[in-house]
């Protein structure tokens, strides 16, 4: 599952884009991580869960199992 979000990740920044310099890749790249997880639709989510997007997966978890979460649903948004 890793590989294929760093493949997704890779083919959407770095293989469609030249970057100038590191910075600029760095900007993309963060642009995109807010895009793939607070919009992206994720099709196993969707069946597994009921859920569209990765947040609202967090989300979800934080509100049938918390325990499983190591940490406040609201420290995690604030990161976004």
């Amino acid at each position: 599952m890793v590989e294929r979000a760093n493949g997704t990740i890779k083919n959407s920044t770095i293989k469609a884009t030249e970057y100038k310099n590191v910075e600029e890749l760095k900007e993309d790249l963060n642009k995109f991580l807010i895009y793939y997880n607070t919009n992206r639709k994720h099709g196993g989510l969707t069946k597994e869960l009921k859920v569209r997007t990765l947040c609202e997966a967090v989300k979800s978890w934080f509100e049938t199992e918390p325990q499983i979460l190591r940490f406040h649903l609201m420290s995690f948004m604030l990161l976004l």
